[in-house]
């Protein structure tokens, strides 16, 4: 008996209490995680700003330069004198008439690129690489054949434009300025290398109909140029179109990409204007600021990692984070003493419970405190000794019960079979057949001394066998030639233990059931195999069958099978011994036999 507290220890809601107690502790090491991530996000916010400041001056220094080429292009597609030429039928185009056209186009492009009417725009046309100084090129084909430039000794003929991506493009905007995306000239060098066509269709001004398209061919530099200032060792610039493809970058490979194919990032860039936090790789957080351009497609965008931003902040980070690992640790210290000795006693009982759940009826749990985990371990093992003491008395009855039901089924077997044998010698005697009747007495002699001395123990499959045989040979002496017994018993099989005297009112039943129906010779087949710690043994005949309705009661086991012993008595001695997990099931079909199943299986005992 479990030794029983009454000393009244310190009540667990105070302990409770004490757990309670660490929360304010870890609340303020999350209040200062949060500020410090609050101060990270603030100054995210402000180097943004400073950064959106700097990205809008490119930005307006693009857009700037993009109107002025609008303007003249503009210019160029509204003038009557150029309008005219490109009106010119196309049988009279001719190299003296393009060259008239040409001089015009020359004398109209200076006149509106020296700007007598405004400061000189024509200098934001001009762009420096190298050294040297480049300016735009303008071109003019009309479709009548006529095709002018200004600079350039390339010339370009309709058939040349109908095969560039953006010619249609001009033809349905009417009259609106196209931008196509970068292209690469791989005859080109130097700033020549990649360009950016701007056109627009050029209408007469009285009847809207088209008669040519105006374009220029600029140089990709300029735009760069343009972004020189964002250029650094760890600062990335790109001027993207609206399909977010490059149209200008230092780094010349990227051009027409997509943006997010550009560099190696593992999550996607956002395409929302401001500014968004990317991941790259590597891991490493790159600032990402889109800058619209006004009056075009575009957007310039700025990649910057947030590394080379918030370096003013890692210091204090820094002690942060050592500030905050030291109250986690203090706090992880002080609550794993605290939970040992609050939960330990817990984790007994549990542990107790569980192995007593599992069968151990005498495992116990220390009881050392006098609180109220203490009288609850003392109460746990004052049910557990009760308990067992319980089982220990249901078993013993169990016990007895069994012996007596065993015994019960065993005394219907015994005198059936005694009654049948004794009733087979007087028919043996009384035809004369003494020398039979005594080799049947003998048998008979040797198979009641099984019995007796069996009644109440399990033998192997191979003693019930040779029982099988004695008892066969009794029958065969008083019915020849009626059946014959055919044994296949796997050795493994033979070995295994089973009720004695179960398989032979199987038998019995199949001879002389085949014998009252007046079928030919039966032929019986036992047959045993053992897998896996199941037993089956099957006893088959190729007598006349059972109808439906009779096996149907057979197998719910209300009847017995002829005047033998029922079918009932050896399922239930099956159950018995076994457990619920094993068997005995019958199949037979009128005219074609019977089947019956024995299923063993050994791991299984009664509840």
């Amino acid at each position: 008996m479990a030794r029983k507290y009454n000393r009244q220890g310190l009540s667990i809601k105070y302990k409770v209490f004490l757990l309670v107690f660490c929360l304010p502790v870890s609340v303020v090491a999350l209040a200062v995680w949060a500020l410090f991530g609050n101060a990270q996000q603030a100054l995210e916010q402000n180097l943004f700003e400073m950064q959106r400041a700097a990205s809008s001056q490119l930005a307006q220094a693009v857009a700037s330069y993009s109107l002025s080429t609008d303007r003249l292009l503009h210019g160029l597609a509204e003038d009557s004198a150029i309008i005219a030429a490109l009106e010119t039928p196309a049988e009279q185009v001719d190299e003296t008439s393009q060259r008239e056209a040409r001089i015009k186009l020359l004398d109209r492009w200076s006149a509106q690129s020296t700007g007598t009417a405004a400061a000189d725009p024509y200098s934001s046309l001009t762009y420096a690489s190298g050294g040297y100084g480049y300016a735009i090129n303008a071109y003019v084909v009309g479709f009548n054949g006529m095709s002018l430039n200004t600079l350039a000794s390339d010339r370009y003929s309709q058939q040349d434009l109908k095969g560039q991506s953006w010619y249609r493009q001009v033809l349905e905007a009417d009259g609106a300025i196209v931008t196509s995306s970068t292209y690469r000239d791989e005859q080109g060098s130097g700033v020549f290398r990649y360009y950016i066509i701007k056109a627009r269709l050029v209408k007469d001004h009285i009847t809207g109909k088209p008669v040519g398209i105006t374009f220029f061919k600029i140089s990709e530099a300029k735009y760069a140029e343009s972004m020189g200032s964002a250029r650094s060792q760890h600062r990335q610039a790109y001027l993207v179109d609206k399909s977010d493809a490059v149209l200008s970058s230092w780094y010349k490979p990227d051009i027409g990409q997509p943006i997010q194919q550009v560099g190696d990032w593992r999550s996607e860039l956002s395409k929302e204007g401001g500014y968004s936090v990317a991941t790259a790789s590597s891991g490493e957080q790159v600032m990402v600021v889109r800058t619209p351009v006004e009056g075009t497609d575009f957007t310039f965008v700025e990649l910057t990692p947030l590394s080379e931003l918030v370096q003013p902040v890692r210091a204090l980070r820094f002690y942060a984070i050592l500030l905050l690992g030291a109250i986690v640790l203090l706090v992880a210290l002080a609550d794993l003493l605290f939970t040992r000795w609050m939960t330990g006693p817990i984790l007994a009982l549990e542990g107790a419970m569980d192995r007593f759940s599992r069968g151990e009826l005498a495992v116990r749990t220390p009881v050392e405190r006098g609180d109220e985990l203490g009288r609850l371990a003392s109460s746990f093992n004052n049910m557990a000794a009760k308990t067992q003491s319980l089982i220990r008395s249901i078993k013993e009855g169990e016990r007895l019960k069994r012996k007596a039901e065993l015994d019960f089924l065993q005394a219907q077997i015994n005198p059936h079979f005694i009654y049948n044998t004794l009733s087979s010698v007087r028919f043996m005697v009384a035809m004369g057949r003494n020398d039979e009747a005594e080799e049947m007495l003998i048998r008979f002699v040797k198979m009641m001394r099984y019995i007796t001395d069996k009644t109440d123990k399990q033998v192997t499959l191979a003693e019930e066998v040779e029982q099988i045989q004695n008892y066969a040979e009794i029958l065969r002496y008083r019915y020849p030639d009626s059946f014959s017994i055919a044994y296949d018993i796997d050795p493994a099989a033979g070995a295994r233990q089973i009720p004695s005297f179960i398989l032979q009112p199987t038998i019995e039943n199949a001879v002389y059931h085949n014998l009252q129906t007046g079928g030919p010779p039966c032929k019986i087949r036992v047959r045993a195999r053992y897998r896996a710690g199941v037993l089956r043994i099957t006893v088959t005949d190729n007598g006349q069958g059972i109808d439906k309705e009779r096996l149907q009661r057979i197998k719910s086991f209300s009847i017995k099978m002829d005047d033998s012993v029922g079918i009932a008595n050896i399922h239930s001695r099956l159950e018995l011994v076994y457990g619920s997990g094993s068997y005995l099931k019958v199949r037979s079909q009128k005219g074609l036999g019977t089947s019956v199943l024995y299923h063993i299986e050994e791991g299984e005992g009664p509840a």
